[in-house]
C-alpha cells in the first residue's frame, strides 16, 4: 500500500494504492502539482526543491524546481543537489506506523 500525502497551503493531494487525486489523469495531477509548487515557492521564497510521486513502486512523476545555488544560478539537479531532511523522518515513521495499523 502506497500513501502519499502532500500538504501545501491547506491543499491536500492524497493517493492510496492506485487512486490518484480523485479521478484526475496523471497529466492533470502534474499540472496541478506544478501550479501549487510554483505558487508556494514564490509565497515562501523557496529557492529550489524536487517533487516525486511514486505509485505502486513506480516513479510516476519527478520534477525539479528552482535553483540549488542562487549566486551561480545553478539549477536543482536530483543527481547532485542535497537537501536537509530536518524533521521529515517523523512523517515517514508516522506513515509507517499507520500502514502497520490499517
Amino acid at each position: 500500500m502506497i500513501i502519499l500525502l502532500l500538504l501545501i497551503n491547506n491543499q491536500t493531494i492524497y493517493s492510496q494504492n492506485t487512486k490518484l487525486y480523485s479521478d484526475l489523469e496523471i497529466h492533470d495531477l502534474k499540472s496541478h502539482i506544478d501550479s501549487i509548487v510554483a505558487s508556494e515557492m514564490d509565497k515562501f521564497n523557496i529557492p529550489g526543491l524536487i517533487v516525486t510521486v511514486i505509485n505502486d513502486s513506480l516513479f510516476e512523476y519527478t520534477k525539479e524546481f528552482g535553483y540549488s545555488n542562487l549566486k551561480t544560478n545553478t539549477k536543482v539537479n536530483p543527481e547532485n543537489t542535497g537537501f536537509r531532511i530536518a524533521s521529515l523522518t517523523k512523517t515517514f515513521t508516522a506513515l509507517s506506523v499507520l500502514q502497520l495499523v490499517y
